[in-house]
């Protein structure tokens, strides 16, 4: 995801990226803040135990802020229960563009032993590869699936939309590692 803000005149700009599990049934078992052994590949994890505890999942995120090199970086605490967050700062100049920039990954206990770690690892993968490369990666996919695409010839525009949307979000909410036909927490 890509945050882009245009001031139109100088002003201070904080702008923030989180997780927040709040509301979501369940709780959590750990966050952490830099790679095991030490390090930051990633700005922060966390491990959500389900309500019940049948399951896990890990997500991971890490942020890019794009238009001021000497923008200041923090984590504005919340306590062991609040979201993970980066927040950015800087002195703003009018007419200039600032983004915010994330990559996230969540990774289900079904699909891995110790998911909170492999989001981890997916999202410094994620990082390294850039987020242009990934951008470029995505429309490469998608220009894939499309071929595939159902064509009602002979229905009306509105029936070959409604065909199309489907396609999308079936698709959008259907990942080729998911261990079933649909995305790990339904469609």
């Amino acid at each position: 995801q890509e945050i882009a803000i245009r001031t139109n005149a100088a002003c201070d700009l904080k702008i923030q990226a989180l997780v927040d599990a709040g509301g979501i049934h369940g709780r959590l078992q750990t966050r952490t803040f830099e790679t095991p052994g030490g390090g930051h590949d990633f700005d922060s994890s966390l491990l959500w135990e389900s309500e019940g505890g049948f399951s896990h999942c890990g997500i991971a995120f890490v942020t890019q802020f794009l238009g001021d090199d000497s923008a200041t970086s923090e984590k504005p605490g919340g306590g062991d229960r609040g979201p993970l967050v980066t927040q950015y700062g800087c002195r703003a100049r009018g007419g200039k563009t600032y983004r915010l920039r994330q990559i996230v990954s969540m990774v289900p206990s079904v699909m891995h032993c110790h998911p909170d770690r492999h989001a981890e690892r997916l999202v410094a993968f994620g990082a390294h590869q850039g987020f242009e490369e990934l951008r470029k990666a995505n429309r490469a996919e998608w220009k894939e699936l499309w071929k595939g695409r159902i064509l009602l010839h002979g229905a009306g525009r509105t029936w070959q939309q409604l065909a199309d949307a489907a396609f999308y979000y079936m698709n959008a909410s259907v990942h080729a590692a998911a261990p079933s036909s649909t995305s790990m927490f339904g469609l």
